[in-house]
């Protein structure tokens, strides 16, 4: 669950290193794609495959959108499509142009995700060192391509700060984050998410608060820029001001995402966990069984089965 930043500031694009001809239409593809209008990023995403048929630009949108559906939804229904478009983007591996290969490296980091989404972490770390290597590849022909900062920056950040004992460096990964956040195309919303994400897990509180805080203001509906935070708040014990965004948040996925039963159930969870701690333990109860009523969907996602089992340890502190 995640999503964007403030007022023109992440519409409006002041770089130099894009192609104007299709920045415009970038720009509308995200404005939509960060709504959480996938139909109407898709349709979008189409026109510009057809206005632009030699460059890869109009497939890495589709293919992003395809991601971000399939990461928001908890879904592979689109996984043969995706797989698709990635093969025919990374055709492109062997060119000389900067901005071709940053498409290159987002499809393969795009896979990436995708991938440890399933679980799949030694496909996913392999597909992720591959994006490096044309993210760097990029920047090396055009150091202002401050796109593909925020791949680098992230792959050095988590080398240095997780288990892949093969370097890195956590502070100069940070700081290349924040270069693609100020002056990304592409990388601005994801780069400012990640921002938000990587401050909380350092619990730097205030400077997480201060890069969700502009995603929250142009699309205060967007269900993943909710829940970053909402960990935030979590992390911060402002239980509180938890409990009212995940009341918002639950309505909205009930609204929105009615079969999306692993988020229904991740966000019952969180809401019985806060209802506790601010000792409403009647509330948290109902929030328990609502997370148990969801085990006739077990088969459809065992991750539901795990948070099932935390509910049932919750209900016995509540009993």
């Amino acid at each position: 669950m995640k999503k964007i930043i403030i007022i023109l500031i992440i519409i409006i694009t002041s770089i130099t290193a894009w192609s104007l001809d299709y920045t415009k239409y970038v720009n509308n593809i995200l404005y939509f794609l960060y709504m959480q209008d996938y139909e109407r990023a898709n349709i979008l995403s189409d026109s510009l495959i057809e206005l632009y048929p030699d460059s890869p630009v109009g497939k890495y949108m589709k293919f992003s959108i395809m991601n971000t559906y399939m990461s928001d939804f908890e879904t592979d229904t689109l996984k043969n499509n995706f797989y698709e478009i990635y093969e025919e983007i990374i055709k492109y591996r062997n060119s000389d142009d900067a901005h071709i290969l940053f498409f290159v490296a987002g499809a393969y980091f795009q896979k990436a995700s995708f991938l440890a989404m399933k679980g799949n972490y030694p496909e996913a770390i392999k597909h992720g060192l591959r994006a490096n290597t044309y993210f760097n590849k990029s920047v090396k022909m055009d150091e202002k391509l401050f796109d593909a900062y925020l791949g680098r920056g992230l792959v050095d950040y988590f080398k240095a700060r997780m288990y892949l004992k093969i370097g890195g460096n956590s502070s100069s990964g940070k700081n290349e984050i924040k270069i693609a956040a100020e002056k990304g195309l592409f990388s601005k919303v994801p780069a400012m998410d990640m921002l938000a994400i990587l401050y909380n897990m350092e619990d730097k509180h205030d400077s997480a608060r201060f890069y969700i805080d502009k995603l929250r203001v142009i699309y205060p509906e967007n269900r993943m820029f909710m829940f970053t935070e909402y960990k935030i708040l979590f992390n911060s014990k402002e239980y509180k001001d938890a409990i009212i965004l995940l009341n918002k948040l639950i309505e909205n996925i009930l609204n929105n995402q009615k079969r999306t039963y692993y988020n229904i159930v991740s966000v019952y969870y969180e809401m019985a966990l806060c209802y506790h701690l601010t000792k409403q333990d009647i509330k948290a109860m109902e929030m328990v069984n609502n997370v148990k009523s969801m085990n006739i969907y077990i088969e459809n996602d065992k991750r539901i089965k795990k948070i099932i089992e935390k509910a049932r340890k919750l209900e016995n502190k509540l009993k």
